[in-house]
Parts: C-alpha cells; structure tokens; sequence
C-alpha cells in the first residue's frame, strides 16, 4: 500500500500537503475492498490512479499515514473528512465511545470482539457510507475487489446506484407450514442480488445501500432463503415478523393464512378543556350529554369533572 508508515493522522483543519516541486498528474479513485485483512473484511479505501509510460498504474492510499493524506488534497474538505471516518483512528474512537469491544496488538492492527461489535460496525458503515454515496455515485473511478489480491495494473470497475433496495414480503401456507419471503427489488424490478460485506448489495455491476441500518437484520434474516415455520406458531410468527413489515414495507398475505387485517376507528369518550386558565375539565364527547358542574371541588357534578390544575 501507498505510504504504509507508522504515522498519526494530521490534525483536523490541518491536511497533509504535497511539496510545492511535487510533479505527477494523477487522479483519486475508491475502491471497495471486501477482501480487506480488517477483521470486518472491508474496507473504503482512496486509490491513486497514473500513468508510467503510458501505461495506467493504481496505487492504495492509506488513510493512517499523513504522506498518503497528502494525495487527497483534490477532495473538499467535507468529502475529505467523511472519508477519514473510514479510518482506524476514527473507527476505534467512534467503538471506544459507543461501548463496543475490540483487540489490539503490538503491531497496531485491531480486530472486534464478538458477532455483536461486527452488527454495530456495520451499521456504522453505513452511517458512514450515506454521507458519501451521493459524491460515489458521480465519481468516474470506482472500483471493487471481491476476491484475490490488490492488482497495481487492473481494476474492476463498479457504479454506486443512486436508489437504495426496496424490500416486499409474502406470507403463504404450503404444505402446513408458514412461509415467508423476501423480494428485493433494484430499481423497480426484482432481482437475486448477491450481499457484499454483509451490508451492501451487488448486481449488475452496481453496488446498493440499503436506506436505513436496520435493514441488515432483514438481509441476515433471509441470507439463506425463505422462512418456514409450523402451523401452530401462527400467532407468534404474526405478532414478530408480519406485523412489523407492514408498518414500513408491502407485505401479501396468502388466502390460505385467514388473516384478515383491519384499522379499527379511535373514537373519543372524553374531552379534555381547559376552564378560566386555572381548571381542567373532562366531559364525555358525545354532544346529546351536557356537562353540568358548579365548583372545582366537584360540587353538584354528574356529567363531567372539573380539576383544579397544579
């Protein structure tokens, strides 16, 4: 990797600089590393991007080293400082002060806890990610890398799609047992797209953000296919599973469930007033019945209450 030195991060508000007789044209690109030794196995890594005898060359920028920071002096300096949210100095900084456990060796490198930290680093990448997927999506030079090693001389190219997955839901009876299932959809149509990171989706050559973290629990949820469960623990898969989605997703219910989904009406039976700035009055809402009241202590009352407010 580019600069890979031992070396604190600048300061904020103080950025690394190149030296004034620096001479190379080049160009920043990012790669998305899911191949990273990071115990997450990811990474959002700058890349270097030149040529050497007319032949283009790429280079990892690491962002824990103050000379490799330097190349990034193209980036604005909100871009710049989402970016560093990626490194390990912010990382470990954002863990210590949310709680979440992690390992260190001498060499420096550091490693999470238990399946827990690995959830919570995710959903922080994604946090991460929101603020940067719009300048992704626009930049000419992205990249991915899903398998083997870094390559200085070839990259494969990949687009961050502007719209997040939608996600639907289907739940059906066959063959006694309850089945529910995912449907993702990647720009209005349905897709098998394949999970990268265990937070991003890819297909087509393109890489999807889900919207919100919470849907990662979804995405490990059915990470193996449809859910089946036995007849008998209707009420319960309902009350977890169905009642949830149809708060923020579509959700079709098959025939054969006999669920049948209903919005009962709220209708007031009392009212809540206030009296001469210093009482409250509770009264039924019908307006056939008319309160009758007299004194704050509830003297000749019948219809309604009257309260003396603290």
């Amino acid at each position: 990797m580019l600069f890979d030195e031992p070396k604190n991060i600048a300061a904020k508000n103080d950025r690394p600089k190149l030296p004034a007789d620096f001479q190379l044209n080049f160009e920043i690109g990012f790669l998305f590393n899911f191949v990273s030794s990071k115990s997450t196995r990811f990474d959002l890594e700058p890349v270097l991007i030149y040529e050497v005898n007319g032949k283009r060359e790429y280079k990892r920028i690491s962002l824990q080293v103050e000379k490799g920071l330097a190349f990034l002096h193209q980036l604005d300096d909100a871009l710049y400082e989402d970016l560093l949210e990626f490194s390990d100095t912010k990382l470990l900084r954002w863990m210590t002060a949310t709680g979440n456990r992690f390992i260190r060796n001498h060499s420096g490198t550091w490693a999470h806890v238990s399946a827990r930290e690995l959830v919570n680093l995710r959903k922080h990448y994604i946090d991460i990610l929101r603020k940067l997927w719009p300048v992704l999506t626009g930049w000419p030079h992205v990249f991915v890398l899903t398998a083997g090693r870094f390559s200085n001389t070839q990259q494969t190219p990949i687009r961050p799609a502007p719209q997040p997955p939608e996600f639907r839901f289907s739940a059906d009876v066959k063959n006694n047992l309850i089945l529910l299932k995912l449907t993702v959809l990647l720009n209005g149509k349905e897709c098998e797209p394949r999970t990268r990171g265990g937070f991003l989706l890819e297909h087509d050559g393109h890489l999807y953000l889900p919207s919100d973290p919470s849907e990662l629990a979804i995405l490990d949820l059915f990470k193996n296919g449809p859910l089946s469960f036995p007849l008998t623990v209707k009420r319960e898969v309902v009350r977890k599973y169905i009642l949830p989605w149809m708060d923020r997703y579509p959700v079709t219910l098959g025939s054969a469930l006999k669920i049948t989904v209903s919005t009962p009406s709220v209708r007031s039976r009392v009212r809540l007033s206030e009296l001469n700035e210093s009482n409250l009055m509770v009264r039924p809402s019908s307006p056939t019945m008319v309160p009758r009241w007299t004194t704050t202590t509830g003297v000749g009352m019948s219809a309604s209450t009257a309260m003396r407010s603290n």
